[in-house]
């Protein structure tokens, strides 16, 4: 009876120091992978066809991402993500076509690599994390006052801050593109790609 009350304890004094470590005052974490979902939201920026004729406040929308993804390392995680989009596109005079809002849809995979982790330690201690991310999915478009609809293939890339708020919960705050083919916007003109500029800020829970 003694003997399984003792490896009772060992296993329990080991399971307890396996996320952190005490060690002259210092706390040292230890990474275990885990899933973490969240949702974020703020404004975009459409940038397209005419974008030199713009009144800047005539291209801001509202962009929502709701996102469940994996940290396979301490510094490399992988996430999917679903975008809802309210986008704003003053137009281009030139088509007889002036102002358009219309919505957008897109499923992407991003690859996110902590920079915090990557130059530091692992560290639940920390109040900022900071990471950089990017990828590329599918983006849809209804055909509104469009020519057409829209299918097509997009690529992200941004940074991000991640406020510690409790080992299990941060806050973040996000910026970056979206780059869509040069017929997002129904028209092939100058530049050869549209740009979806965006700036978010959310929430996102882990299950670590």
């Amino acid at each position: 009876m003694n003997k399984l009350l003792i490896n009772l304890l060992i296993a329990f004094i080991t399971l307890s120091s396996l996320s952190a470590q005490n060690r002259n005052g210092v706390t040292r974490f230890y990474f275990k992978p885990a899933l973490y979902a969240g949702i974020s939201v703020g404004p975009n920026a459409f940038v397209a066809d005419g974008f030199s004729t713009y009144k800047f406040k005539g291209n801001i929308g509202f962009s929502e991402n709701i996102f469940i993804g994996y940290n396979a390392t301490e510094t490399i995680g992988l996430r999917l993500v679903l975008g809802l989009n309210n986008i704003n596109w003053p137009g281009k005079p030139e088509t007889q076509i002036y102002p358009i809002n219309f919505r957008s849809q897109s499923l992407g995979i991003e690859a996110s690599y902590n920079l915090s982790n990557a130059i530091g330690i692992y560290d639940l201690g920390r109040l900022v994390d900071v990471s950089i991310y990017g990828g590329g999915g599918l983006m849809t478009r209804q055909k509104n006052k469009f020519p057409t609809d829209y299918f097509g293939f997009m690529f992200k890339a941004g940074g991000q801050l991640d406020f510690r708020i409790t080992r299990r919960l941060d806050a973040n705050l996000n910026g970056g593109i979206i780059v869509l083919n040069d017929n997002f916007d129904g028209y092939i003109f100058g530049a050869p790609i549209d740009i979806l500029a965006e700036i978010k800020a959310g929430i996102t829970y882990h299950l670590r």
